[in-house]
């Protein structure tokens, strides 16, 4: 398949492991200013945004999930560059409770204003423990977790380091968009690839 240039477009992924699996979860930024990010500059990215999302991140989790990196990548070419960020370790969850099975997630739903598929997103967390549900629907307590994550991944723009903002990719339209606010649902979905041994 031939590689597709997104302008002025990053891709930054948050690493994580459980029962011997890789789990990851990847987020878009459009880039505030014109030109092509550093190695360094990304790896600055990746760190800054742990900083700023991993609490978060981490408190919707039990303790089983243990997260491991952060990685960016620029999508402007083929050639753009990567940067990483590995977590001081161990970084588990802090919910200390046996997990869900690992296909369980609860979805936060990305809007951007626009309609139409290309200019919305989704994100499956994964990591979630028993008590983060009732039957199929989520607590209030897991809702304003999964709330104050969306906040922070949200809010993010790099603060001191390449301006970003949270955006939405669009393969279909070769475009990216800012995001204007977050749903989380509280029905449980499921990614079956995530059960041990069937991939991330």
């Amino acid at each position: 398949m031939p590689h597709v240039d997104y302008p002025r477009t990053v891709e930054v992924v948050v690493h994580a492991q459980s029962e011997g699996s890789e789990r990851a979860n990847v987020f878009h930024f459009y880039l505030v200013a014109i030109g092509f990010p550093t190695a360094t500059q990304l790896d600055t990215l990746c760190q800054n945004f742990w900083t700023a999302i991993g609490l978060a991140y981490r408190n919707c989790c039990g303790i089983n999930v243990n997260f491991t990196a952060v990685t960016a990548r620029d999508l402007q070419s083929v050639a753009g560059a990567v940067g990483t960020y590995a977590i001081p370790q161990p970084a588990p969850g802090t919910i200390n409770a046996d997990l869900m099975p690992a296909n369980c997630a609860a979805v936060i739903s990305w809007r951007t204003g626009l309609s139409g598929r290309s200019a919305r997103g989704r994100s499956y967390i994964f990591g979630l423990q028993d008590g983060a549900a009732i039957g199929s629907t989520l607590t209030n307590a897991q809702i304003a977790l999964l709330t104050a994550l969306s906040n922070a991944i949200g809010s993010f723009t790099n603060a001191g380091g390449v301006g970003v903002l949270f955006s939405i990719l669009s393969k279909t339209l070769v475009n990216t968009f800012p995001v204007r606010n977050a749903i989380i649902d509280a029905i449980m979905d499921s990614q079956r690839r995530r059960l041990p041994g069937r991939g991330n």
